[in-house]
């Protein structure tokens, strides 16, 4: 289960941070532990040849065909991982505390 998943988040609050990734190599984010952020959305487009495969909180897994896109709304995740596939990744999240 998620650190993130009992922390109280306002109907309608505001996404006050962002964050994207455009790259070919695995990319990981702690959103939690470094940035006091719980992640709500994410969209990730998968510009490789390749099936991509999307982590959250290392439990979640969502796979990807090639040249397709995906996201999901209002779910709250504190980590998630790409793997090395060339991908555009979009987080969106709301601050809860300061970071690191």
């Amino acid at each position: 289960m998620s650190m993130v998943k009992g922390i109280r988040i306002e109907p309608n609050e505001v996404r006050d941070f962002y964050d994207i990734d455009e790259g070919a190599t695995a990319y990981t984010r702690d959103l939690w532990t470094r940035d006091g952020v719980v992640g709500l959305d994410w969209h990730v487009f998968n510009d490789g040849a390749a099936p991509l495969t999307v982590t959250l909180d290392g439990g979640i897994t969502v796979t990807i065909p090639a040249a397709a896109d995906l996201g999901m709304d209002n779910v709250k995740f504190a980590i998630i991982t790409v793997t090395a596939i060339q991908h555009r990744l979009i987080i969106a999240g709301v601050q809860k505390r300061s970071p690191l």
